[in-house]
C-alpha cells in the first residue's frame, strides 16, 4: 500500500519432485500473483536475466512488490552466470497533452477557491521546491495526506493539516468550501477522493497512473 519496490523469496521444492504427490508442494505463482506485480521462479541459466526483469517490474510506477520463488535444487547449483550491473532507469511517463495543460490554465483562471491537495508519488518526484514555488506564489491552501507529510512546511506555509487524520473538522473548513482540487500526486490508495470530495467537485489530477474516482 505505501508504493514500495520490494523482492520477496521464498524457497520451493526441487525440481525433481514437481508432478509427483509430496506434502508442502504449493504453486507460489498462483498464491502471490493477486498481491504482487509480478510472481516467476528462478530457473538455472537465467538467474540474472530474471533477476533484472524482477527489479524493472518493482521500481516501475507504480512501485511494489515482486515475488521470486528458489527451487532448493537451483540455490544448491553452481552457477556459470556473469553478473552484469544494473542501473534503473526513470519511469517512462506518457506525453502531456498540451490540450490538458491549457484546460488546467482555464480551470485555475476561473476557480475562485483552488485547493492543492498532495500524496504519495509525490514522495518519488522530487518536486518539492517547485511545489513550494507554486503554492507560494499562487497562495494556494494545501492538503496532505499522512505518507506526503513534510513537503509543505507547518509554519509560515500554505498548509492546512492532513486529510482523513486529527483535527480534520478543521482541515475541512478549507476544502468544504473549494471549487477546485489540483491533485498532485494523489494517491487514493492512502485516502479516497470519494471521503472527503463532493461529487460535483472539478478533480485535476497530475499523477503517474490514471485516478480512480466513482
Amino acid at each position: 500500500l505505501d508504493r514500495v519496490p520490494l523482492l520477496a523469496f521464498t524457497a520451493q521444492m526441487g525440481r525433481f519432485w514437481r508432478g509427483r504427490t509430496v506434502q508442502m508442494q504449493i504453486d507460489h505463482q498462483k498464491l502471490f500473483a493477486p498481491i504482487t506485480k509480478w510472481s516467476a521462479e528462478l530457473e538455472p541459466g537465467k538467474v540474472y536475466p530474471i533477476m533484472r526483469k524482477a527489479l524493472e517490474v518493482s521500481l516501475a510506477e507504480q512501485p511494489g512488490p515482486v515475488h521470486l520463488d528458489f527451487p532448493e535444487d537451483v540455490a544448491e547449483e553452481l552457477s556459470a552466470e556473469t553478473a552484469a550491473e544494473f542501473r534503473p532507469a526513470p519511469p517512462s511517463l506518457s506525453p502531456f497533452d498540451p490540450r490538458s495543460l491549457a484546460k488546467v490554465e482555464e480551470l485555475l483562471r476561473k476557480a475562485r477557491h483552488p485547493l492543492v491537495a498532495i500524496g504519495l508519488t509525490l514522495n518519488r518526484a522530487g518536486a518539492t521546491r517547485e511545489l513550494l514555488e507554486f503554492v507560494n506564489q499562487h497562495r494556494l491552501p494545501v492538503v496532505t495526506t499522512l505518507m506526503a507529510k513534510g513537503h509543505v512546511p507547518h509554519e509560515g506555509s500554505q498548509l492546512v493539516g492532513v486529510v482523513g487524520r486529527a483535527r480534520r473538522d478543521i482541515v475541512a473548513e478549507f476544502y468544504k468550501p473549494a471549487d477546485l482540487v489540483l491533485a498532485i500526486g494523489y494517491d487514493p490508495v492512502e485516502f479516497n477522493y470519494e471521503d472527503w470530495v463532493r461529487k460535483d467537485l472539478p478533480v485535476i489530477n497530475i499523477n503517474t497512473p490514471d485516478p480512480t474516482v466513482n
